[in-house]
């Protein structure tokens, strides 16, 4: 089981998502540095251009394209159907919504990673889903309302490693067409 990483500050949550993704992809090593929560501050941070203000999420999908590893799909206005599907087929969602902090009185940005879905008791992995959580679990109504709530509808990268993908770009089903 992947061992994934918490975000432990108020701003980087995009460095963040992308080591659990380096993580999720198999990778030990990136840039020749090993893969660890060493990589946040330095080099996942200048790659996704991360001040104290935070990161964009535009520069998190330029970012992602140094992971050779991965099929990456751009949604826009992601709905909850793309997600299950995504994830039904061995893929991983990274996320991009608003939620409310209570301390600011103001609505924040922020990237998580939805890592697996369980289609018996309907419920969903997420890593780094709030400030200094590792792994949370949320049901199916939790991830509706995440869709839902907030300012702007929420964003999100479908991703699975490239050995899952066939020529046409298509998941595989293991049939013949």
């Amino acid at each position: 089981m992947v061992r994934y990483a918490r975000q432990r500050d108020g701003f980087r949550c995009v460095p963040v998502a992308m080591l659990n993704i380096l993580k999720w992809a198999g990778y030990k090593e990136f840039f020749q540095q090993p893969v660890s929560i060493k990589l946040v501050p330095g080099l996942l941070s200048s790659l996704c251009l991360t001040t104290r203000e935070g990161t964009y999420s535009s520069d998190f999908g330029i970012a992602l394209g140094y992971i050779r590893k991965l099929e990456v799909r751009y949604i826009r206005d992601i709905e909850y159907k793309r997600i299950k599907y995504c994830l039904e087929t061995g893929g991983i969602v990274a996320l991009d919504n608003d939620y409310y902090d209570r301390r600011q009185h103001k609505w924040i940005g922020h990237v998580c990673v939805i890592v697996e879905y369980d289609k018996d008791i309907n419920w969903y992995r997420c890593a780094n889903i709030r400030d200094n959580e590792t792994v949370t679990i949320i049901n199916s109504d939790q991830l509706r309302y995440m869709l839902s709530s907030g300012p702007n509808k929420p964003n999100g990268w479908m991703i699975w490693k490239k050995e899952d993908v066939d020529q046409e770009g298509e998941k595989s089903t293991g049939t013949s067409r």
